[in-house]
């Protein structure tokens, strides 16, 4: 696995992950993996419901954006088993590294004050998720118990007209209290 690896800005955070490709790199070869470039910056906020203590934290744990697209046509009638030993055998075709390409899960680096920007992202619809906790007892960045979360598919479009240098606004996400178990 290739990946570009930043640090939030965020307190209390440690090197995540941007963009990344699955690359096979045979012995005394040289591979090439395209890390992007070629999307664009998604913005927005996350709202804090009535109720949540001011000084949320936004952790490592639990933010994403992840690309929602077709699944992984399993045949029918396979157990666990051989579900996996398929999948294995799949990801090796080129339907399946296809598939293994276009999956994208990204940190998306969410602020204290619930603002997040992931860059480089390319058309298509996403699935957006962030858990908001109560300040923990330590120092800046300790994380408490979950307050709130949200979990809402984006449609990020291409950029029109060649206007790559301007950010899709996700606008002003409302979180839902935090329910376990959900």
């Amino acid at each position: 696995m290739v990946a570009r690896v930043f640090t939030p800005e965020r307190p209390g955070s440690r090197d995540t992950r941007g963009a990344w490709r699955t690359v096979d790199v045979a012995a005394g070869e040289t591979a090439r993996a395209d890390l992007g470039g070629k999307g664009r910056a998604v913005v927005g906020r996350f709202v804090l419901p009535a109720g949540v203590r001011p000084g949320a934290v936004f952790p490592y744990v639990g933010q994403s954006l992840q690309r929602v697209g077709a699944g992984i046509p399993y045949p029918p009638g396979l157990d666990e088993g051989r579900r996996e030993e398929w999948l294995r055998s799949w990801l090796e075709t080129e339907e399946g590294r296809a598939y293994d390409d276009s999956q994208i899960a990204v940190d998306t680096n969410i602020l204290p004050d619930g603002t997040f920007r992931v860059e480089d992202v390319l058309p298509g619809r996403y699935r957006l998720r962030a858990v908001a906790h109560e300040p923990g007892k330590g120092g800046a960045g300790s994380v408490g118990r979950p307050a709130a979360e949200a979990d809402v598919q984006v449609i990020v479009p291409g950029a029109s007209g060649g206007d790559q240098d301007r950010p899709f606004d996700a606008g002003a996400i409302e979180m839902k209290p935090f329910r376990a178990g959900r």
